[in-house]
């Protein structure tokens, strides 16, 4: 019941990002014909939500840090101080720890922020998700293009499983919109991932069947522990060897828990 703010501080030019945080008053800048109320404003008691955080530059940086410590703020071009209240949600598609490191973000910001931190896989890690995450794309997808499917065909979707995805959901979900449009009767099929896709009928499966035999098992063992969260025991029982050698495997493949 509360106001929720959101931020793309990718998406706003860096010069207008201070102005559309804070707001202005009249005359502050060229072009500040008139008083702006600022999001951190609107929030009130609510939420502010800063997404891609890890492209805010530093000099907002330090004035962000400011607010969060002082919680409050000052209008561009103005004198009154604003008491800030709201709490603050961020994300970034970038390795922040890395970027302090490298002195593109400041550190003592990322620990005001870094309270409480959730890690989200890509896709490609959490290949199990991705039925359950097409059955609810395509229902928003099919409202949207007003085109009634019944559902993917088994090929189509072991196709979407075993592709990588470097774009992520955002890709996913592109590939499924234009899925949804190629398809020519009442399901999706092996042929219409792959024109969206922009390949081959068969391209899809044919990368899956010049894999190597270590690639494969090494892909499955992973599957089957993110499957079970991990749980070596129960992983194991899945794939019918023992705690041992599933061990032996994981450290062959050099694979890591999230």
């Amino acid at each position: 019941g509360k106001p929720f703010v959101a931020i793309n501080c990718s998406a706003v030019v860096p010069t207008l990002l201070e102005s559309e945080l804070f707001g202005h008053v009249r005359g502050a800048f060229t072009g500040a014909d008139a008083n702006k109320t600022g999001r951190l404003k609107l929030a009130e008691d609510g939420a502010v939500f800063f997404d891609e955080i890890g492209d805010m530059s530093l000099d907002l940086q330090a004035k962000l840090l400011r607010v969060l410590q002082v919680r409050e703020f000052e209008p561009v071009g103005g004198v009154d101080r604003i008491p800030f209240r709201a709490r603050v949600v961020s994300a970034t598609h970038r390795n922040l720890k890395a970027m302090v490191a490298d002195g593109t973000f400041r550190e003592d910001l990322y620990y005001r922020l870094a309270v409480s931190t959730i890690h989200v896989p890509p896709l490609r890690e959490r290949r199990n998700d991705i039925p359950l995450l097409a059955n609810h794309l395509l229902g928003r997808i099919m409202r949207e293009l007003q085109k009634e499917l019944t559902g993917i065909e088994e090929q189509a979707l072991h196709a979407l499983q075993t592709h990588d995805w470097p774009g992520n959901v955002r890709e996913f979900e592109n590939v499924l919109t234009r899925a949804v449009l190629f398809a020519r009767g009442d399901t999706i099929t092996l042929e219409a991932i792959g024109a969206a896709m922009d390949r081959g009928p068969q391209a899809a499966s044919r990368a899956e069947r010049i894999k190597t035999l270590r690639e494969a098992e090494r892909e499955h063992v992973e599957s089957a522990l993110y499957a079970t969260g991990w749980n070596i025991t129960h992983t194991a029982n899945l794939l019918e060897i023992s705690p041992t050698t599933l061990r032996k495997k994981i450290a062959d493949y050099r694979l890591s828990p999230p």
